[in-house]
């Protein structure tokens, strides 16, 4: 395997043997003072058929669009710095990312306290709303980017007041995702075209969308046999660059992901309506020579499917009866097994 470097908060990490790829983590270094604010998904050849550019890629930040609950993520590490991630609501106070970004050492645990986590909604306007975090849930088999896998890089940030009305609340995707079934990628980070790679920086309100195909899946680390893990390839117009399965959606349709990208949704649409299946966390390349962002490299993410108990354990916890009301159905219980026992000796007399 040939190792690259990691576009994020810790050394390089080879990661799936059987594959031999290497990956990187998509959270952003970030500094506001130094960031460029107008980039982001990697589009397809500028001089292709169509011609395509970032440009073209960029979703406005209006109240009526699809992806007006795709924000941008800010971890401060104070200084004037931190990284920059994006998020998705799946309730009016759960944003749903990916674990590195609250894990800069890469040990599975936060390493920011909530409130210097901000989740930024562009809802109208650029920058219109911005949340701290009342709480941060990594998931609890999640252990560090590739430490020793990328399975379970998911995190779940409540946040300290709800959404304004009208930000759109994802729906999970309960079902396991096919081979070849369309994402449509949506995040906040560095974007570029796949001729030259990534060549420009992330942003807290420029968001993007590009679109791939599941190619190929990873089981359960822990040994259950589900999928937990997608990647699909980033094709260009030449059928060389093919890496995985499948042909190019399309110049000016097939996108990649970049830093910043990780914690972004990968949604699929199933009768009509949008639902969030995926959660993009990497990049990877195949060979030294391969430029990251490029055709004939690719990505991937984790399963929203496979986590779903989990989610639904923080964002819908089950409501335990008060103390008082456990007690006295403890009494009840306790009468109503008195009253059997004793109808039953009468009986028996």
């Amino acid at each position: 395997m040939k190792p690259l470097h990691k576009i994020a908060t810790s050394a390089t990490v080879a990661v799936t043997a059987a594959l031999g790829f290497s990956a990187n983590a998509l959270a952003a270094t970030f500094n506001p003072s130094e960031v460029e604010y107008h980039k982001l998904i990697v589009a397809g050849d500028p001089n292709g058929t169509p011609p395509d550019s970032p440009s073209n890629r960029v979703d406005p930040n209006t109240t009526t669009s699809p992806f007006a609950g795709v924000g941008s993520l800010l971890m401060d590490l104070g200084g004037g710095s931190g990284f920059l991630c994006t998020g998705a609501a799946i309730s009016s106070t759960h944003i749903l990312t990916a674990g590195h970004c609250l894990d800069e050492d890469d040990n599975g645990t936060a390493d920011f306290l909530p409130n210097n986590v901000r989740f930024n909604l562009n809802f109208g306007s650029d920058l219109s709303h911005t949340i701290t975090a009342s709480a941060l849930n990594i998931h609890p088999d999640y252990t560090g980017f590739a430490n020793p896998t990328i399975n379970d890089d998911m995190a779940i940030i409540t946040l300290s007041e709800a959404l304004p009305d009208g930000v759109p609340i994802y729906n999970l995707f309960r079902n396991p995702v096919s081979e070849g079934e369309t994402f449509t990628m949506v995040g906040y980070g560095t974007t570029g075209n796949g001729i030259e790679g990534f060549t420009g920086g992330a942003s807290l309100n420029v968001k993007r969308v590009g679109y791939n195909n599941a190619d190929l899946f990873d089981v359960d680390d822990e040994g259950s046999g589900v999928n937990e893990v997608f990647y699909y390839d980033f094709d260009g117009p030449d059928p060389s660059t093919n890496l995985i399965a499948g042909l190019t959606l399309g110049n000016d349709i097939e996108g990649s992901v970049g830093p910043g990208d990780s914690g972004g949704p990968s949604f699929v649409m199933k009768n009509g309506s949008m639902f969030l299946a995926g959660v993009n966390t990497f990049t990877f390349t195949v060979s030294d020579e391969q430029i990251p962002g490029t055709f004939g490299t690719g990505g991937g993410g984790i399963l929203v499917s496979s986590y779903t108990d989990w989610i639904d354990g923080i964002v819908k916890p089950k409501s335990v009866p008060e103390p008082s009301s456990v007690l006295g159905t403890l009494m009840l219980g306790a009468l109503g097994t008195g009253s059997w026992l004793k109808r039953k000796q009468k009986k028996g007399a």
